[in-house]
């Protein structure tokens, strides 16, 4: 896999301003996340990923990024937010790439299995804000030993990453049947945390932050190897800005929850500290 470091981004910034001249901020930062993603991920993934309209061709390994990326968007709204999602995509694909097994990421993303990768990205890309240190774990398929994640700090802490379709309702079988799922596959005599995406409607639904505790503290109950589960999401306001938000339920019943777990919990829920190059603030500095 070829790599990009931060002078690879400047050239590649520098040819696109030199062909495309006089366009806005928002151009160029596309501009530039789309040719990130042809260089780190592959050119013909992003033609059918990302400019599936000027590159028409049904294949089921392209199937989960068009529909979560918006890429056939329909209106104004879609539109927004493909951009967004292809920059946020972008963004985690470059600043994670010297990770341990990222390669893994990739080569599942260009066999189809996308959601599941860009909530692991997602996960990994929050850890790295705030100088966590982790690696990406291959699968093992193997019962009580099948994670994504694990965090190397002071403990070793198992992650695994979970994320719901836009289209799946929220409900307690739900939420309930997720858990379980994660319960066989870490094991059980080790640190545990869960990263949870959820889709943004389940923020809006009033009875969200009910089921979500309610579940989430039964979860605990059970398995008291479990740390915390990290939810995050998508909002966007009236203006079609959009945010990447999180909130971290610390199970206090672990018995793992020692100083040295609470250290890591408190980095994981703090602000970000780590080495992140944000597309937006590059575009601007070389404008």
């Amino acid at each position: 896999m070829e790599s990009i470091d931060i002078n690879g981004l400047k050239q590649i910034l520098l040819a696109i301003r030199k062909k495309f001249q006089n366009k806005d901020d928002v151009f160029y930062r596309f501009g530039l996340s789309s040719e990130v993603l042809r260089i780190l991920i592959d050119n013909e993934w992003v033609n059918q990923s990302i400019f599936s309209a000027l590159h028409p061709n049904k294949s089921n390994q392209t199937e989960e990024p068009k529909n979560y990326l918006k890429s056939k968007f329909k209106n104004e709204e879609q539109e927004f937010q493909w951009q967004n999602r292809v920059e946020v995509l972008a963004e985690m694909v470059f600043n994670l790439q010297d990770i341990s097994n990222f390669l893994h990421i990739v080569n599942k993303i260009k066999q189809g299995n996308f959601l599941s990768r860009f909530a692991e990205l997602e996960i990994g890309a929050h850890l790295k804000k705030r100088k966590v240190n982790f690696e990406y774990v291959a699968p093992s398929n193997k019962k009580t030993q099948d994670f994504d994640i694990l965090i190397n700090e002071a403990i070793s802490i198992n992650c695994d990453v979970k994320h719901k379709l836009e289209e799946t309702g929220l409900t307690k079988s739900t939420l309930d049947n997720t858990f379980y799922k994660v319960s066989r596959q870490l094991p059980k005599n080790s640190p545990a945390l869960i990263g949870l995406k959820i889709p943004e409607k389940w923020v809006r639904d009033k009875n969200a932050k009910k089921l979500l505790t309610s579940a989430i503290k039964k979860f605990f109950r059970r398995n008291t190897n479990m740390l915390a589960v990290l939810i995050r999401w998508e909002e966007r306001n009236k203006i079609n800005e959009f945010y990447q938000m999180f909130r971290l339920e610390i199970n206090n019943q672990s018995h793992f929850l020692n100083s040295q777990g609470l250290e890591i919990l408190n980095k994981i829920k703090g602000p970000q500290a780590g080495d992140w190059v944000r597309f937006s603030d590059f575009i601007r500095k070389k404008s």
